[in-house]
């Protein structure tokens, strides 16, 4: 769980890592949580989900690397992503401008969800996703889950997609 009103700067060689070891946990916690949080930058991390090793949260759903729950104005850039069986980076319920560009996602399921709706009621709100390389991996490159549903008033607003490079990805994605 992060700080709010604080910037995190990986170095080289610095990141996170699931653990080195094959396992079937019910449920890993995805590896950064920001819940409630405001005013973060985060910068130059890396992050390895065990998709080789076969770490998994359960029989189908690989780990989430960052996770962000009711944030606001939150930064994610010059991240890289490796070896993901779920989600990179996934915005769920109220989250309000958030910025994530020039991050790479290496052989990951899907590399930044939005994800409002889930509950109902909720926004995702004034994103930026632009200039990321998103290479290999299954299911789509971004994924955004709103409007779907006539009873859940949830939706992402004004989101803007561009510059993004993505290729070797599955032609249903």
């Amino acid at each position: 769980q992060l700080q709010s009103n604080k910037s995190y700067f990986g170095s080289e060689g610095f990141g996170f890592l699931t653990p080195l070891y094959a396992c079937n946990l019910e449920q890993i916690k995805p590896m950064v949580t920001m819940v409630g949080k405001e005013n973060i930058n985060m910068t130059g991390f890396l992050f390895e989900s065990g998709k080789e090793r076969d770490v998994r949260n359960s029989s189908m759903i690989g780990v989430t690397s960052i996770f962000l729950m009711d944030t606001e104005n939150i930064s994610i850039s010059e991240c890289n992503f490796y070896n993901n069986d779920y989600v990179s980076i996934q915005l769920f319920k109220n989250n309000l401008n958030i910025n994530m560009s020039y991050n790479g996602f290496y052989n990951t399921d899907v590399a930044i969800e939005l994800m409002p709706e889930y509950l109902g009621n909720m926004m995702n709100e004034d994103i930026v996703i632009s200039n990321n390389y998103i290479e290999g991996g299954t299911s789509e490159g971004i994924s955004i889950e709103s409007g779907l549903y006539d009873y859940k008033d949830s939706y992402a607003i004004n989101v803007l997609i561009s510059d993004n490079t993505i290729i070797d990805k599955p032609s249903t994605a």
